[in-house]
C-alpha cells in the first residue's frame, strides 16, 4: 500500500507540474501543505480526513492524480456516494487522460447501480451544497452528483449571497435533473453618510419680534474671545523672557524673594494667569450666548426664492480635547 501511495504521490506532482504554472505561489504552497497532510492521514487510516486534504489540494492546484486520491480515499471511508460523485468530475474534467479517465470509469460503473443520480444545469455557473455539505469542484454550469436514496435539500449558490433550492427524491438506480438560474443581483444598498436636511425655521408672527439675541452679540464674544486668546499667548511668551529663568537664577543668588528680577517674573506669571481666567470666562460665555440665548433663525424669506447655494454656520463648542470655542457651518 505504501508503494502505491508514493507512486500516486509522485504521479500527482508529475501531473500538477504542468499546470502549475498558472497558480499563484501561495497556492502552490497550500496545494502542497495540504497534500502533506492528506498522506499523513491516510497513512494513518483516517481516510476522511485524507479527503478533506486531498480535495483542499486539488482546489488550490487542480490535478487529475490528487482527485484520484480523494476519490480513494472517500471509497476506504464508507462514503461511496461522495467517491462517486468524485470519479464523475474526474471524468468531466479530465477525460482526456485515458489511464485516470478508465480508472475512474470503472469504479463508477461498479458504484452507481446502488446510487441515485443527479444531474445538475446551473444559469451562470453555481457551486452546490447538498444538505449542510460543499460538493467539492467549484463553480461550474454541470455537475453529475450521486447521493443516496430518498430526499435530499440542494442549494445552488452564487455571489452576493444568491441561493436557490429545492428539495430532490430518488430511488437507487435513477436518474433526476435539477435546474437553477441565479436571482437578479441585488439593488445597490443606498449610500450611507450625511443628508442635507433643511429644518423649518420659526418665523415671527406679525407684530412679533424675535426673543434671541441677534447673532452679532455671539460674534462679538467669539472676537474678544480670540483677542483674550491671542493676548495669553503673548503674555505666556513673554514670561519665558522678561525677565526669564536665567536672568532670574543669575541676579538673584543670595537675594530671596526681594530680587528685583524675581519680583518682575511673578508679575509676569500673574499677569498671564489673569488674561488666561479672562480668555476663559469670556469663551464660556460666549458658548452659552451662542447655544442657549442666539437667534439663529433664518430671515424672513420665502422657500421658493431661497438662494442656489446656502451656507448655514452654528456655534460649536468641543470639550473632548480643551475648551475649544468656534463655528461650524454647511454649503450646498
Amino acid at each position: 500500500m505504501k508503494c502505491r501511495l508514493a507512486a500516486a504521490v509522485c504521479l500527482c506532482l508529475l501531473s500538477a507540474t504542468g499546470t502549475s504554472f498558472a497558480q499563484s505561489a501561495d497556492e502552490v504552497k497550500s496545494a502542497g501543505a495540504s497534500f502533506d497532510s492528506a498522506r499523513i492521514a491516510f497513512r494513518a487510516g483516517h481516510y476522511s480526513e485524507a479527503a478533506e486534504h486531498f480535495e483542499a489540494a486539488d482546489s488550490s492546484v487542480p490535478a487529475a492524480q490528487t482527485l484520484m486520491l480523494a476519490m480513494e480515499a472517500r471509497e476506504r471511508a464508507g462514503q461511496t456516494d461522495r467517491a462517486a460523485t468524485l470519479a464523475a468530475l474526474v471524468l468531466a474534467r479530465h477525460g482526456a487522460d485515458g489511464e485516470v479517465s478508465v480508472r475512474a470509469g470503472e469504479f463508477l460503473n461498479n458504484t452507481k447501480k446502488n446510487l441515485f443520480e443527479l444531474r445538475v444545469e446551473c444559469t451562470p455557473s453555481c457551486e452546490l451544497v447538498v444538505g449542510t455539505r460543499l460538493i467539492h469542484g467549484g463553480a461550474q454550469e454541470s455537475r453529475t452528483v450521486y447521493l443516496a436514496a430518498g430526499d435530499h435539500r440542494v442549494q445552488a449558490t452564487w455571489d452576493a449571497d444568491r441561493i436557490r433550492e429545492e428539495i430532490v427524491s430518488g430511488e437507487v438506480g435513477t436518474t433526476a435533473t435539477s435546474s437553477f438560474a441565479a436571482p437578479p443581483p441585488p439593488l445597490d444598498q443606498p449610500r450611507v453618510g450625511p443628508v442635507a436636511t433643511k429644518l423649518p425655521h420659526k418665523m415671527p408672527a406679525p407684530g412679533e419680534s424675535s426673543t434671541g439675541l441677534p447673532q452679532s452679540v455671539f460674534w462679538t464674544g467669539v472676537g474678544l474671545t480670540v483677542i483674550a486668546g491671542g493676548a495669553t499667548a503673548w503674555s505666556y511668551v513673554d514670561s519665558l523672557d522678561s525677565p526669564g529663568p536665567e536672568t532670574v537664577k543669575r541676579d538673584c543668588v543670595d537675594k530671596g524673594t526681594d530680587c528685583h528680577s524675581y519680583i518682575e517674573g511673578q508679575n509676569a506669571d500673574k499677569r498671564t494667569n489673569v488674561i488666561l481666567a479672562v480668555a476663559g470666562g469670556l469663551g464660556l460665555t460666549t458658548a452659552v450666548v451662542g447655544l442657549f440665548f442666539t437667534d439663529w433663525d433664518t430671515e424672513d424669506e420665502p422657500e421658493d426664492k431661497l438662494p442656489e447655494h446656502v451656507v448655514t454656520i452654528s456655534p460649536h463648542v468641543d470639550i473632548i480635547d480643551g475648551a475649544i470655542l468656534g463655528a461650524k457651518g454647511t454649503f450646498f
